[in-house]
């Protein structure tokens, strides 16, 4: 069963059931695709959510999982009314949606 680090909740500021959420669907495509975190621009991460708050705590475990940083331009928001998240790789091109 998969275990979300203590930390996590640390980093995020509060717990609550959105920041898991994000971590989990993240880990899903990491699993499905066989790929580990890298903490570069080669995973980029392109978040598309709301911003409502539910949404944002979402975005916080995308960023725990995948190791994306909006200063390292390698996690890419969208605002929209839904809950989509995409995992690119590069240099092959293949993307997956969640």
């Amino acid at each position: 069963m998969f275990q979300i680090p203590d930390w996590t909740f640390e980093f995020h500021g509060h717990k609550c059931p959105a920041m898991p959420m994000g971590l989990r669907a993240r880990a899903a495509v990491f699993n499905a695709l066989n790929v580990e975190r890298t903490g570069d621009s080669a995973l980029p991460a392109l978040v598309d959510l709301s911003d409502d708050h539910c949404a944002t705590c979402c975005g916080d475990g995308i960023k725990v999982i995948t190791g994306c940083i909006f200063g390292e331009g390698n996690i890419i928001p969208e605002l929209s009314d839904s809950f989509v998240f995409s995992l690119l790789l590069l240099p092959n091109g293949f993307m997956v949606l969640v």
